[in-house]
């Protein structure tokens, strides 16, 4: 059986330490190991970023785009399934109930009170930026909540109106008057700045 040659790579930018060939009894006689390439830069003459990717790696770059783009998706789906989170507070006069909505804008937001219960539905998007690729796309885009308020929530009724505020650092306040009210209730944006 013919030796085993161990190869270095003469390119220094090759992230690849040593390789070894391994002959058969059918190689030729005037075969040297200058007739060889590197199998991970494959031209030890270009610098490693220069170099044209191999078709295993540009199989596997796809494989694993593909596999992150599937995984992100599945996240996206979960978090659209999952009910946003809030809180509800109370004080004399009226109710607060605080959604989380990240990423949403006024026009993105729907409030619905429906018997006895503040439903919010969130319809995002994905803003588009310049240069960049998608390779996880792990946010869901609709998302949406259901509170049950107590019984002394007032949604209708002409003295007193429910009102809902989107604020800058990311949540829906919806506050609600207590005493006699089912309506549609417009969201605006608060463009006071946020404090931590």
């Amino acid at each position: 059986m013919p030796e085993t040659v161990e190869v270095e790579c003469d390119n220094g930018g090759c992230e690849l330490d040593m390789f070894e060939v391994h002959y058969t009894y059918d190689v030729p006689d005037d075969h040297d190991v200058d007739d060889l390439s590197c199998p991970y830069c494959a031209d030890s003459a270009n610098p490693l970023g220069d170099r044209p990717m191999t078709k295993l790696e540009t199989y596997g770059r796809e494989a694993l785009n593909t596999v992150l783009e599937r995984v992100g998706r599945g996240v996206s789906q979960l978090q659209s399934r999952k009910p946003l989170s809030y809180d509800l507070l109370e004080t004399d006069t009226e109710y607060l109930v605080v959604f989380d909505a990240p990423g949403a804008t006024a026009e993105d937001v729907q409030v619905q009170f429906v018997d006895g219960e503040l439903e919010v539905r969130i319809d995002r998007f994905r803003a588009f930026h310049k240069g960049f690729e998608m390779r996880f796309p792990g946010r869901g885009l609709t998302l949406s909540g259901t509170a049950t308020l107590p019984d002394t929530a007032s949604v209708t009724g002409s003295e007193t109106t429910p009102d809902a505020t989107l604020t800058q650092n990311g949540t829906l306040h919806v506050t609600i008057p207590k005493a006699d009210s089912a309506q549609t209730v417009a969201v605006e944006d608060d463009d006071t700045p946020h404090k931590e």
